[in-house]
């Protein structure tokens, strides 16, 4: 599901869904939003973003070659990153809770 998609950005919910097979179908008996997700359609360099790295965790994916993932875990944000021709290029961004959020959660649905 897309919430906007204009030339230079998609922003998508990030879900948290409990699907169930019923026999006949799928049901989705819990579904929430728990973060915003980012994807720009033109080229936008992490250096240009205005952050304090430090604050970061950058981890490389081992597979595809290149791809970053930058954590602060902190205010709930990731960044992924693809490395090309020396330069990372933002991915995508996504917004989760923060640490101090972390509790507000709703609680899984009883009985499914």
């Amino acid at each position: 599901m897309r919430l906007l998609h204009n030339g230079s950005a998609a922003i998508c919910p990030n879900n948290n869904c409990d699907p169930r097979f019923n026999g006949t179908g799928w049901e989705f008996l819990h579904f929430t939003a728990d973060g915003l997700g980012f994807a720009p359609n033109v080229t936008v360099l992490l250096s240009d973003l205005d952050l304090d790295l430090p604050n970061y965790e950058r981890v490389e994916s081992s597979h595809p070659e290149n791809l970053f993932y930058y954590t602060n875990l902190e205010d709930g944000v990731t960044i992924q990153t693809r490395l090309l021709d020396g330069c990372e290029r933002v991915v995508s961004i996504k917004y989760g809770p923060s640490r101090k959020d972390q509790g507000l959660a709703c609680p899984p649905a009883k009985g499914v």
